[in-house]
């Protein structure tokens, strides 16, 4: 057996060296925690929050860095708490907001919440960590939770922020307590008509109409869908942010496909980029082929959001599929619609359905095909090119009235790769 020399000593010190390090390290993190503000502490300690009932509010990816995010304060029913004036969060509040769901802890939250002493900052961040519990309550712990969101938001003489999370908190709380079978779809109703006397209740802070609107949304609360569509034909809401954008998410989850007409005016007329983005995000939600058209004919509205392009490529199957029928009505909008089918293998599925369209019986499906694939085969090397163009040629050759696009496949097919003359090219170091 051999004795531990100085290197055998050596690994251990490196050793010992190493987990005193880690174990430095590692007590930093702990204070650095421990120094966070209270609205990081609130959202570290609270359980996954599930969203119910909504269209994603995941945007599509879109090609723009400056896609408009559809999903912003008018997707969210429950935004994180920010920007509400910087007060002070009292220590004994910061404590419970890093207590996990017990019914002690619970039972202290409900009584912070009650507390108008305190600032509206510390209410927000109590009522939204309550508020991301609601899963995990018992049955009489939520029924008092939503008594207590319901006194702050029928109450006007609360701040708005904190009224307006109260809204919000109430449809997401009613959903919860349908799916337990604690509130009959009658009484879910009553406060679904609350909620619609409050989106219209022109004397209300926006932010809170806002809210209330899109509580509906998450209720789907049936009846309220005429005061959806009046509220967007109403010209000076469609540039409201808090209205119309509220409103497009609210009426697609309540009318569903009936609500293409309307969302549709308001992306061709809005003159808010942002609402803008909303009403496209929405008509990419329902997905069919007139909600697809609207999205087509009104996508350079604002070319720089790139709003229509991430709804778009997102419709990928309702593309493919109005593609492989030459008389559907919309047959050109979903030619024109492949242009925003811009990821990873999308463009092998529509190509040979663009060419199959160009030896179809319907002069105008075949025309769109065509001339969508001319214009894709421009960003091809020539020899590329003119391989993807000879496919077309065959089925067109004979058509006269397909004759322009012939010929501009039968020039592009002579043309020649350009070569360089070496005796034009000047030659460093050459002498005269």
């Amino acid at each position: 057996m051999k004795a531990k020399g100085p290197r055998s000593r050596l690994g251990v010190f490196s050793r010992f060296g190493i987990i005193l390090l880690l174990a430095i390290v590692a007590v930093c993190l702990l204070a650095r925690r421990d120094r966070s503000n209270p609205s990081e502490l609130a959202q570290r300690s609270t359980e996954p929050t599930q969203k119910e009932n909504q269209h994603s509010a995941a945007v599509p990816p879109s090609r723009s860095s400056n896609t408009t995010n559809p999903s912003g304060s008018a997707a969210s029913s429950q935004p994180a708490a920010t920007n509400l004036g910087g007060e002070a969060v009292p220590e004994h509040v910061q404590t419970w907001l890093r207590e996990r769901l017990t019914a002690e802890s619970f039972a202290g939250g409900i009584a912070l919440l009650k507390d108008q002493s305190l600032s509206e900052q510390a209410r927000v961040l109590i009522l939204d960590k309550l508020h991301s519990w609601r899963r995990y309550l018992t049955p009489d712990n939520l029924k008092v939770l939503f008594a207590e969101t319901e006194l702050i938001a029928k109450d006007a003489t609360q701040p708005r922020e904190l009224r307006s999370r109260a809204v919000s908190a109430m449809a997401t709380i009613l959903v919860v307590l349908q799916e337990q079978n604690l509130f009959s779809p009658g009484e879910v109703q009553a406060y679904a008509s609350f909620l619609t006397e409050l989106s219209q209740a022109k004397e209300a802070d926006l932010l809170v109409r806002g809210r209330a609107i899109r509580a509906l949304g998450i209720l789907k609360a049936d009846n309220a869908g005429p005061m959806l569509r009046e509220l967007l034909a109403t010209p000076e809401n469609v540039n409201n942010q808090e209205l119309a954008r509220n409103a497009c998410l609210a009426l697609a989850q309540v009318d569903g496909v009936a609500s293409v007409p309307t969302i549709s005016r308001v992306l061709e007329t809005t003159s808010d980029d942002a609402v803008f983005g909303t009403a496209a995000f929405a008509l990419g939600q329902i997905q069919t082929p007139e909600s697809l058209a609207a999205l087509v004919r009104n996508e350079s509205r604002f070319p720089g959001s790139g709003s229509a392009d991430a709804a778009l490529v997102n419709m990928e199957d309702l593309i493919l599929r109005i593609l492989q029928r030459p008389e559907d009505p919309n047959i050109a909008s979903a030619i024109e619609a492949t242009r925003h089918l811009w990821k990873d293998g999308q463009r092998d599925k529509y190509t040979p359905l663009l060419r199959a369209l160009v030896a179809s019986s319907q002069l105008t499906a075949q025309q769109a095909a065509i001339g969508r694939l001319i214009e894709e085969s421009r960003s091809m090397p020539l020899e590329q090119e003119q391989r993807a163009l000879s496919l077309i040629l065959p089925s067109i050759a004979n058509n006269p009235q397909l004759a322009d696009y012939t010929q501009q496949i039968e020039n592009r097919l002579n043309a020649k790769p350009l070569v360089p003359n070496a005796a034009t090219i000047p030659t460093v170091g050459r002498s005269r």
